[in-house]
């Protein structure tokens, strides 16, 4: 009896030692939760102050670096020297037109004894009669054409090509496809192996072309005015 009385008396200690604890543990989670909640009270006062006043916020916002300023510079751009037009030489010193160029029109040949369209000028000269180059350039072409005989063609740029035809075969040194000839420049001689103008006097049939069109030479380079 005694014992069962022992037994009841500890089992009530206990459970009221568990109440106990549950009671304290309570109260320290509710003092946490209030800690907590006081302190994210007051911070979100402390933002809504840096919010709204202008100068509070100030105090926690370093100010902006200002960056330096780039001073652009404009290029300085040269002004366009004046091209000086190509003065043009004839290639024949001297010469005389014998034959105009026909424009695409037909004309009366001597030798063919038809009418045909003649792209150049016919400038009579004695055979052996120096040709030179009108201006600077390069030379494009050097060979025989079965009908006009020895032909060199000559690049100045520009689009600008001029042709020298019924040449001797004997050509000065150096004059060959790609090689610089200048102004006045010797290019051959004045032959009468051109088959189709063999019945006329010696001369050099001389043509030029813009952008590969024939033009009448003594319009384009105001030659044998």
């Amino acid at each position: 009896m005694e014992r069962n009385k022992f037994k009841n008396m500890s089992r009530g200690v206990y459970i009221s030692l568990a109440v106990c604890m549950l009671i304290i543990a309570g109260i320290g989670i509710f003092a946490s939760v209030r800690s907590v909640s006081n302190i994210m009270s007051e911070n979100m006062e402390s933002l809504d102050d840096l919010s709204v006043n202008g100068d509070i916020l100030s105090e926690y916002i370093p100010p902006v670096m200002e960056l330096p300023t780039v001073k652009e510079e404009t290029p300085s751009i040269p002004e366009p020297q004046p091209v000086e037009p190509i003065v043009w030489s004839e290639p024949i010193i001297e010469g005389e037109v014998q034959k105009r160029f026909s424009d695409g029109e037909l004309m009366y040949s001597e030798t063919m004894n038809d009418y045909r369209t003649h792209n150049g000028i016919d400038v009579s000269a004695a055979e052996g009669t120096a040709v030179v180059s009108v201006a600077d350039g390069y030379i494009k072409y050097v060979g025989i054409d079965p009908l006009w005989g020895r032909t060199i063609s000559v690049d100045h740029g520009n689009g600008i090509v001029t042709v020298y035809k019924n040449l001797s075969e004997t050509l000065p040194e150096g004059i060959e496809a790609g090689a610089f000839v200048e102004e006045g420049g010797v290019l051959g001689a004045v032959s009468t192996g051109a088959l189709v103008e063999i019945g006329e006097n010696s001369h050099l049939h001389f043509e030029v072309m813009s952008d590969g069109v024939y033009v009448d030479p003594i319009e384009v380079l105001s030659i044998y005015e």
